[in-house]
């Protein structure tokens, strides 16, 4: 018996005996219930974060990379504008680091400034993240 004639007479509910018939029946009975598969309520909105998600990325690696060749640009006209020039003394370490002798009387207002970084990073991860977690959980 060949297995269209084999389905059509297990689909009229004809009582046949043997291997294969018994593995049809196994698939067809499959086949005929429904699956208990239900999708979360939020199902689409998560599949809309994610694909938001992936071109919000897109842009930010398109700013990047606009940020990195508007510098170069930057540098490339100063450099032009300005005649700068490499000389050995440009490379030279500085011992004493005159440069920096500037920096020695805002002693108080690095120390403010760390301070106060650090308190707007506390205050971030304490009340800005959590929020932000929960209003955009939307999690398979």
């Amino acid at each position: 018996m060949s297995e269209e004639e084999l389905q059509h007479k297990l689909e009229a509910g004809e009582h046949i005996t043997g291997k294969d018939a018994a593995a049809y029946r196994k698939v067809f009975d499959a086949l005929e219930r429904e699956p208990d598969f239900r999708l979360p309520m939020n199902f689409a909105d998560a599949v809309m974060s994610r694909i938001e998600s992936k071109q919000e990325s897109r842009k930010e690696y398109f700013l990047i990379g606009g940020g990195v060749l508007f510098f170069v640009i930057a540098t490339i006209v100063a450099y032009l504008m300005t005649d700068f020039r490499l000389s050995s003394d440009t490379f030279k370490l500085q011992t004493d680091l005159n440069a920096f002798q500037f920096v020695k009387n805002y002693a108080g207002l690095f120390i403010f400034g760390a301070a106060f970084i650090i308190l707007l990073q506390w205050l971030d991860k304490r009340f800005v993240k959590p929020t932000a977690k929960r209003v955009g959980d939307l999690s398979l």
